[in-house]
C-alpha cells in the first residue's frame, strides 16, 4: 500500500487529515481516491493502516482501520554532524543517512566549507533537507523521522555539546586509529556521534579541539573518501557493529 507522512496533530476522532504536500501527493500525483487502501505513519513510531474516506480541494480523510507501533526494541541513536558539501551533495546525504537509520542530522559550517548561505537561504535549505528526510522515511519503512536541525559553526558544536555518546571524527590525521578498532574498543549504548568534514578536511586546529573534547579521530582506510562516501561509510559501520 502506497505510504504517506503527517505529524501527530493531524491524527484525531479516528481519522487523519492530509493536507498540503502529502495531499497533493496522494491526490494530484498519484491519483488516489475514495475507497482507496493507504499506510500513514506520524514520525514518533506510530503506523495507521486506513481507508481514503473524503477527498477535498485542500485536504484529504482517511479512516484509521488499524494502528500498530513499531521499533519497540531500543535503537542506538545515531547523530550525523554534516559539513555541508559543494553541489547540493547535501541532498544526497539527508536521503540515505535517513534510510541507514540516523536519529539526527547537524548541517555544520567549518573552516574549509566551501558553501556559504545568506540568513534566507539557510532557513529554505533546512526546510528542504527536513522534506527529502520526511520522504526517504516514507520510502523505507521507517515509521520516525530524523530531526534535521540548524546549520552551525563547528566551534559552536564543540561548545554546545550537540554530539552525544561516542564522537569519531574521520579524518587524515597522524593520531587516527581504524575505525573498525576504534568502534569496538569502544562500544557505546549511549549511542554515537559521526562528525564527517568538507571536500579539503579538517583544519589540523579543528581535529585538536575536537580531540580535546573528546572526539576521537579515526582512519576510513587508506584511500580519500569524498565527504558523502565518508559519512555513509561510517554510519553503516556503526549499524553493522550494532547488530551483532
Amino acid at each position: 500500500m502506497s505510504r504517506f507522512y503527517v505529524p501527530p496533530h493531524s491524527i484525531a476522532g479516528g481519522e487523519i487529515r492530509l493536507e498540503g504536500r502529502q495531499r497533493h501527493h496522494m491526490i494530484e500525483v498519484m491519483r488516489m481516491c475514495a475507497g482507496e487502501d493507504v499506510v500513514v505513519f506520524d514520525g514518533t513510531g506510530n503506523e495507521y493502516e486506513g481507508v481514503i474516506s473524503e477527498v477535498g480541494l485542500k485536504s484529504a480523510t482517511i479512516k484509521i482501520m488499524r494502528r500498530r507501533t513499531l521499533s519497540a526494541k531500543k535503537k542506538v541513536s545515531i547523530i550525523l554532524i554534516q559539513a555541508i558539501p559543494k553541489r547540493g551533495r547535501m541532498d544526497w546525504i539527508v536521503e540515505k543517512s535517513t534510510e541507514l537509520g540516523v536519529s539526527r542530522i547537524v548541517p555544520v559550517v567549518t573552516k574549509r566549507t566551501i558553501v556559504r548561505f545568506d540568513p534566507k537561504r539557510r532557513s529554505s535549505k533546512v526546510e528542504r533537507w527536513r522534506r527529502i528526510s520526511v520522504e526517504a522515511a516514507k520510502q523505507c519503512g521507517r515509521t520516525d523521522i530524523p530531526g534535521v536541525e540548524e546549520i552551525m559553526r563547528f566551534e559552536d558544536i564543540l561548545k554546545s555539546g550537540t554530539f552525544s555518546g561516542r564522537a569519531i571524527m574521520p579524518c587524515l590525521d597522524p593520531r587516527t586509529r581504524i575505525i573498525q578498532d576504534a568502534l569496538e574498543a569502544a562500544a557505546c549504548e549511549d549511542g554515537y556521534s559521526v562528525i564527517i568534514g568538507p571536500e579539503g578536511g579538517f583544519t589540523a586546529a579543528e581535529i585538536t579541539a575536537g580531540a580535546k573534547r573528546g572526539i576521537l579521530p579515526v582512519s576510513l582506510g587508506q584511500t580519500v573518501l569524498r565527504s558523502e562516501t565518508a559519512a555513509i561509510m561510517a554510519i553503516s559501520l556503526i549499524r553493522s557493529l550494532c547488530m551483532r
